[in-house]
Formats: C-alpha cells, structure tokens, sequence
C-alpha cells in the first residue's frame, strides 16, 4: 500500500490510499499536493527495494518514507542510501512514531530541495 499524505491547515494529515505501484505513480502524478509519502515494499505490482527505487526516480522532490515488515538494518540503510527519508518497521511503529518520521521527513525533504536550488 502507498499512502500519499497532504498537511493540512490544522497540522492534521488528509490521507489518499492506493493498493499498487501504478495506481501511486497516477495518483501522485495527478495530485495537486503531495507532503509525504509512506510506502510498503511489498504491492502486488512491485516487490521490494525496487517498489522505492521506481517511485522515486520518477518522483524525486515528493518525501518517502518506507514502512516495511523487514527490520534488516542493513536494508534499511540502504533504502536511505537511496533517497528514502526514513525507513520505520512495522513492528515498532504507533502513531506517535509515525507523525514524528513523517514531520522530519518533510522538513528534511525540504532543506535538502532548498540547497539544490542554490547551486
């Protein structure tokens, strides 16, 4: 599942689900706002590291985060090698967590696009 997320006004965040890659891929190249993005690995169209690496290459300034089943750290820190902004396993996961991963995604996404801007 990918869950494309927008901020609102209220700092509350307005959820848009999808099951597969390529329902994400339309969904984000037809939405307005896209703050950040949590991701499975595993859809049914896609599998694994490469579920990221496709979405992010064509989707380069919109914040990843990967929420996955596998807690090999070395995976994971190969996923942030890769341009993910964070990568949390399931299995430690509660809302406080989350919000937290995701705020720091977006503000980190968007210091890193401001000095690509200034080169």
């Amino acid at each position: 599942m990918m869950i494309s997320l927008h901020m609102r006004s209220d700092g509350r965040f307005a959820d848009h689900r999808v099951e597969t890659l390529e329902a994400a891929c339309n969904h984000l190249r037809n939405s307005e706002q896209t703050d950040v993005v949590v991701l499975d690995l595993h859809l049914p169209d896609s599998m694994g590291l490469e579920t990221f690496t496709s979405l992010h290459r064509q989707f380069p300034e919109v914040p990843i985060v990967i929420l996955s089943g596998q807690e090999d750290e070395l995976f994971a820190v190969e996923a942030l090698a890769q341009g993910a902004q964070d990568y949390v396993p399931k299995g430690t996961v509660d809302e406080r967590v989350l919000v937290r991963s995701l705020l720091y995604a977006i503000e980190r996404n968007g210091r890193q696009l401001a000095e690509r801007r200034t080169w």
